[in-house]
């Protein structure tokens, strides 16, 4: 990090010389001082394009994409759910009393499923390797859509009907080269939308739990 910071900073100390030496030059062959302007600026911008450059045309991108493709979609709302599938992020049994659903289940690799399911006694039991029987799975999932701009979404599925329910989506803008050298020592991350996701929420609404 201690390199990346010198480094920009002898870059602008030469461009500064440059930009100097030029404007110099042009006065000595008379030029007028539109034309020297004209072109200490263009300096100027190229200079700047460098390190901030891609950083703008990502950052326009993610605009356009926070403007058009994030935020929450929901297409259908389902009532007196019981259970739900999902990664252990979302389907662990600690989650089922404040979600106030009956069962989870988390997939494994053999096709079966951990199921949690909360007793009358307020417990929560396991089991292993039993069949799986969700009709809803919640989803998480992360891409990076390149250098710049992260999506992760999250996604509710009718398992049966290969139905997708509803969506949330967000993105996030980790800034061009220099930004991203300088997130070793200052993190910068712009996400959209702004308001805070709530995922209890978000289950609750479109898969709404049975009342006991």
């Amino acid at each position: 990090m201690f390199l990346v910071l010198m480094g920009l900073t002898i870059y602008f100390a030469l461009g500064v010389v440059l930009t100097a030496v030029m404007y110099h030059q042009l006065a000595k062959r008379s030029q007028t001082r539109v034309v020297r302007f004209t072109a200490v600026t263009a300096v100027a911008i190229v200079l700047w394009a460098v390190p901030y450059g891609d950083h703008m045309l990502g950052k326009l991108e993610f605009n356009a994409l926070c403007r058009n493709k994030s935020g929450l979609q929901v297409n259908r709302v389902v009532r007196d759910v019981e259970g739900f599938q999902g990664q252990a992020l979302f389907a662990s049994g600690d989650l089922l009393k404040e979600w106030g659903y009956k069962f989870s289940e988390v997939p494994l690799p053999n096709g079966l499923v951990i199921r949690y399911t909360l007793g009358e006694n307020g417990e929560v039991s396991e089991e292993r390797n039993v069949k799986a029987t969700a009709r809803y799975r919640i989803s998480l999932t992360e891409t990076n859509l390149d250098d710049q701009i992260s999506r992760t979404e999250y996604s509710i599925l009718d398992l049966t009907q290969d139905e997708l329910l509803a969506t949330y989506v967000t993105f996030g803008h980790s800034g061009g080269w220099f930004q991203r050298q300088l997130s070793a020592m200052h993190a910068y991350r712009n996400w959209c939308p702004k308001e805070q996701f709530s995922i209890t929420a978000f289950m609750r609404n479109v898969l709404v739990p049975r009342k006991s």
